[in-house]
């Protein structure tokens, strides 16, 4: 989302401050998504929005695709969230971390692999990733968290739906982000699975 020492103009932050009708506008992000996370980022035009979003946060859903499929079809897994160790950037269920709730459902599975949808009540690091890892249902293409990467090339994790208040007019939008093209060939999608998506309530 933001510039960073090996990515100083690869941003989404780079790609907003290009378009000529967002000139001069400050980059407010109102929650991030990990590299290699494709989907939607929410993002305050002035710093009256900011706040609103802030303390009425977006709710999203994102879709993972899971090898293999958990033992059940949906579920909530709630499990404390701890960095690793001080020097890595991978996170880890531990009794001493910070509070976290996934919730689940599963879409599509066969023997293989799951197409699940989820929703997070609180916003860890790596928390879907570490969650669906700790439960033996990995992400596809999660190198960090023990997923399989023989046929994807990052975690395949995109967030596929965000509603939210609006504090100009109060009505509730919602905004349904494509799936990009790697997931939907991984999974030999014919058809928009965007349109599926529209229907699906926020869990």
């Amino acid at each position: 989302c933001h510039p960073s020492r090996g990515h100083p103009y690869d941003s989404l932050a780079n790609a907003l401050a290009s378009d000529k009708k967002l000139a001069g506008k400050v980059f407010r992000p109102i929650g991030r998504l990990d590299k290699d996370t494709s989907g939607a980022v929410v993002c305050a035009l002035h710093a009256h929005s900011a706040y609103y979003l802030t303390e009425n946060r977006p709710d999203k859903l994102y879709l993972a695709i899971v090898s293999p499929p958990p033992a059940e079809d949906e579920g909530i897994i709630e499990a404390p969230i701890a960095r690793q160790s001080e020097d890595s950037i991978k996170r880890c269920v531990d009794p001493k971390g910070q509070y976290a709730l996934t919730k689940y459902k599963i879409l599509i599975k066969n023997s293989r692999c799951a197409v699940a949808i989820l929703k997070i009540e609180t916003g860890r690091t790596h928390q879907i990733r570490v969650h669906m890892s700790y439960i033996g249902s990995p992400l596809v293409g999660d190198e960090l968290y023990l997923g399989n990467c023989t046929k994807f090339k990052r975690h395949a994790l995109h967030c596929c739906a965000v509603q939210f208040k609006s504090n100009a007019d109060s009505e509730v939008k919602k905004v349904i982000s494509p799936l990009p093209d790697d997931i939907k060939k991984y999974l030999n999608l014919k058809l928009k699975f965007e349109y599926f998506l529209i229907n699906i309530a926020i869990i």
